[in-house]
């Protein structure tokens, strides 16, 4: 089984709250890296919770982010791999971090383009 990895985004896209992966013809692994800055409480802990898109598996490493200072950072990997690839789809989900008082959502967006 082979996995296609993706570059971390560059400054521009870090900003950006949405997830997108296009999987191209025969690909089935997408391996994205974000940084995320806390700007809540400090010694807080930030859970994730997936609705992964239709046909799609998701997984995030570490699934708990914990924060000891305010603008403290953290790097977590998102890891999609597509159950099925129908050239002209797309798919919608969310990963959204959860602490007692906040929630953090991003869109993820997957499109399947021919090859």
């Amino acid at each position: 089984m082979e996995r296609e990895l993706r570059r971390a985004p560059s400054p521009a896209q870090a900003l950006q709250p949405q997830l997108p992966v296009d999987f191209y013809f025969f690909q089935r692994w997408a391996i994205l890296q974000r940084v995320v800055t806390n700007v809540g409480l400090p010694n807080s802990r930030h859970t994730v919770k997936v609705a992964p898109p239709a046909e799609v598996a998701v997984s995030v490493t570490p699934g708990t982010l914990p924060f000891r200072e305010i603008n403290e950072r953290k790097i977590y990997t998102i890891s999609m791999e597509s159950v099925k690839n129908e050239q002209g789809r797309y798919a919608e989900g969310q990963l959204a971090w959860i602490h007692a008082k906040y929630k953090v959502r991003s869109p993820i967006s997957v499109t399947w383009e021919g090859g």
